[in-house]
Formats: structure tokens, sequence, C-alpha cells
């Protein structure tokens, strides 16, 4: 995570209880991760703590770790051994449960300081020379004065150098939990952080503000610096020029904030079959491909302003309608975009491979989300909440070249009477398997267009 980005205590907890109850479950199957580092941690599309490669050692068996050799160089202290338990550095001694939660605990660590583990030994002595004392002396990373007193307590206990001395992740769910008594989920801790970016994105504008008419009245009675004010502006604008501009005008008005939408409309699309088309690409092949689409989509974008581009990621449009003005329509202007975004990839042409054709998936689902401002150079919109988590969820459960939507969107959609829509006879796979599969469908065409888009298997 960058350094500059700030989150809450109930974050990092909320972090590490995801962490911690995806290692329960491992453990529960049989699995033992052996190499759990924080390079092994996400958090997917739909704001949900995911542990990864913990199937390596499963499969491949485990190859033992040593010492490093005496060249080990200062750009090694992000080596896995860091975040190995002194065990297992010890010699050819095989990952275990304990190993495995101290490994944990050295990722918590990272949470709670936002800093590599012994970063405050670099400046003193080698990695080899660490790694050494972790074995020999018991060195354990340093606390952050910030780090709470339940927090210590849980790593200092997953550190133990006695592996049966440290407890079970089962115990440590629990553990955070009292902890952090009021812990929330990934997404509510983060729209949480959101709410406090805004607050100090709004801060750090007024104090631009204040500076500038400061030097305003310094300069009425003195020559004016031409080439000073023109940097003033600069560093000014810079910071929003990734805004939509109906965002940005709202922004110079003092009027945008950090606030609920009850009912918008997102869509997000997604190409299927690309990780095939980059096996038989080049890099300049998918940079320019990329590069016709995003032309592509901004043209259809760029007849339609109350439309926002919430975020672009490689092969993924996330885009909002309905805020920051509030509108009736944003059901019906979205659900026609999705459908120019289909007829537009049906005739896209691929300039390195003309006889593939561009599949598109598409998510779209009204609902509320929190919309706001996240205080970085260039300022970015963010939009958090339900309807953009069902609509993420529609795009990956979709079928290539279909529009897929929820119950509830589907009900609103009808009642315009203006598009086309069936129902998926095979309710879309959940992320959840705890849960039921939604009832979802299609959305085929619209009255005033003449292109379908019916899945392939109707």
């Amino acid at each position: 995570m960058e350094q500059g980005t700030t989150l809450t205590t109930t974050s990092k907890f909320s972090l590490c209880l995801g962490i911690a109850k995806g290692m329960a479950y491992l453990h529960s199957q049989k699995l033992i991760h052996g190499s759990l580092t924080s390079s092994k941690i996400f958090i997917d599309d739909l704001w949900s703590v995911r542990v990864s490669s913990w199937e390596a050692h499963t499969l491949a068996g485990y190859q033992g770790k040593s010492l490093p050799p005496p060249d080990m160089g200062i750009d090694e202290w992000a080596k896995e051994e860091f975040w190995t338990a002194p065990e297992l550095l010890k010699g050819r001694t095989p990952p275990t449960t304990h190993s495995d939660v101290y490994s944990f605990a050295i990722v918590m660590q990272e949470i709670f300081s936002r800093d590599i583990p012994y970063a405050e030994q670099s400046n003193f002595q080698s990695p080899r020379d660490t790694l050494e004392q972790i074995v020999t002396i018991s060195l354990r990373p340093v606390f952050t004065a910030d780090t709470p007193l339940g927090a210590r307590d849980i790593m200092q206990r997953a550190w133990d150098m006695d592996p049966l001395g440290r407890p079970s992740f089962q115990s440590m769910v629990g553990s955070i939990r009292k902890a952090c008594p009021k812990i929330r989920s990934v997404m509510d801790s983060m729209m949480d952080s959101l709410t406090q970016y805004v607050g100090e994105l709004e801060e750090n504008i007024q104090v631009i503000h204040r500076s500038l008419e400061d030097k305003a009245k310094a300069n009425n009675n003195s020559p004016v610096d031409e080439s000073q004010a023109s940097t003033d502006k600069t560093e000014v604008l810079s910071r929003f020029r990734s805004l939509p501009p109906e965002v940005a005008r709202m922004l110079g008005h003092k009027q945008l904030q950090t606030q609920l939408y009850e009912c918008v409309t997102v869509l997000v699309s997604c190409l299927h079959g690309m990780d095939k088309l980059l096996r038989v690409s080049t890099p300049q092949d998918i940079t320019d491909m990329l590069t016709d689409l995003y032309q592509a989509v901004d043209g259809l974008l760029s007849e339609r302003s109350d439309v926002l581009k919430v975020h672009v990621l490689n092969d993924s449009y996330t885009l909002v309608t309905g805020l920051p003005q509030r509108t009736c329509d944003h059901l019906k202007t979205m659900a026609t975009l999705a459908l120019s975004m289909l007829s537009m990839a049906r005739t896209f042409t691929i300039r390195h491979r003309r006889e593939d054709r561009l599949r598109m998936r598409i998510g779209l689902s009204t609902g509320s989300v929190i919309a706001g401002l996240v205080d970085s150079k260039p300022s970015r919109l963010v939009v958090l909440g339900e309807a953009l988590t069902r609509a993420q969820s529609m795009a990956a459960t979709s079928l290539p070249m279909t529009i897929q939507m929820p119950e509830a969107t589907f009900t609103q959609i009808s009642a315009l009477r203006t598009f086309t829509c069936v129902e998926r006879k095979v309710p879309a796979p959940d992320q959840d398997k705890k849960q039921p599969s939604p009832q979802s469908y299609w959305l085929i065409g619209s009255k005033t267009m003449t292109d379908t888009f019916y899945p392939e298997s109707l």
C-alpha cells in the first residue's frame, strides 16, 4: 500500500481479520500455506480479502530454507525469509500451522506500521545479520507508536519462539474481534477511510485557497510575479485534472461533499478471453489495442455528459450515472450506453488479430453508493457501495457479448417499456458459496436500436 494513503485503525483490523479468517479456513481443510507474505494477499473486486499461492507448498513440496549467502544486498530486505518462522530458518524443518501463524503476525505488523518488516534495522546492520538475530536472539519487528495494545499482544503471542506457544488462527480471529469490538467489513472500513480522506482534502483546499488569497493581497502593492502565479495555478489545477468536468465544476463551487446517493446506475465492463489474447500478442500489440478501445469508449461517453468515468484498469471500465447531479433517467441512459458499447465491440477491429473479435462482458446494476474525492495528485472520484459491488459481480459472471443485471434492476428497467430483457435460465454463480445464487436477467436490446445481443446459449 502507498505510504501516503490513510488507513483508519478499524480498517487495519478489518484487513487482519480477513486474512486470519482465510488462513483459519485453509487450516481447517488440513492445508498449510508455508510461505505467507504480504505479496500473497490481495483484495478482489468485491472488497474481500484473498490469500493466494497457498497451493504451492501442497503441490510442489517444500524445498527448505536456509540463511542467505553473505553477499546479500540492501535490496534483499524484501526476501521471503523475513516472514519465515525462525524454526524454519534453522534448517529443513517443514512448515506447519504454527509457522503460518508467525508469518501472519509479520504481515499484521506491516499493516499497522505501513512499512516492510525490520525496516528500522536497515540503518544499522545487514539483512543477513538481522536474519541471524531473528534465529539466535529472537529479534522481532519494532512496533510503531500508534500500534494499539490489542494488536501488539496478538503479534507478540504469534511470534513466540516456541511454535507450540503460538495461538491458532481460530483463536486469533476471536482476539482480533476482541481488540477491535467495532470492527466492520473491509468495504465499510474503506468507506470510513474515504470520509476521512475527503475531510483532509477539504482542509488542504482551504489552505491552498488562503495561501493564494494572501499572495494576492501581498501583490496589491508590489509587482506581480507572473511565473510564480502560473506555478501556483498549475499546482492547484493538477490535483483535479483527472476529475470529470461536472465534478470539477461542483468542487470549484464548494458543492461536492462525500455523501450517500440512494439511486444511481453503475456499469462495469471487461473483455472475455484477454488471457488468451495476451499469450499470442506482443506488449505493443496490447498497448495499441487498448488505446483503440479507450478511444472508442471515450467517443461514446463524449455524447453523454451525465455519465462519469470512475475507473479504468487495463481492459475494464467502471462508469456511473445519477451523481453528482441526481437524475430520474439514469437507468435508461446507462442501459442505452451498454447496448452501444456492445455494438461498438461487434465492429471493433483488433489491428494485429483481424480475424478475432472483441468479446465484451457487461454488468449493470442500480442501487446506492457513497461517492467522494480521494486526496491524491491528481484527485480521484471514488465510488463505493452496493450498486458497484453488484455490477462487478454481474460483469464477472456474465457471458461474452452480453449485458447481465440483477433482479432489482430488471424490475426497474421493465417499467420503462423501452428495453427487451430475458431471464437467465441458470442463475449466475455467486461469489459467496454460502448464499443462494441470485436470479439475474439479460438486457437484449432496445426499441430505439436495431442490434440485439442474445447469449450464445439461447
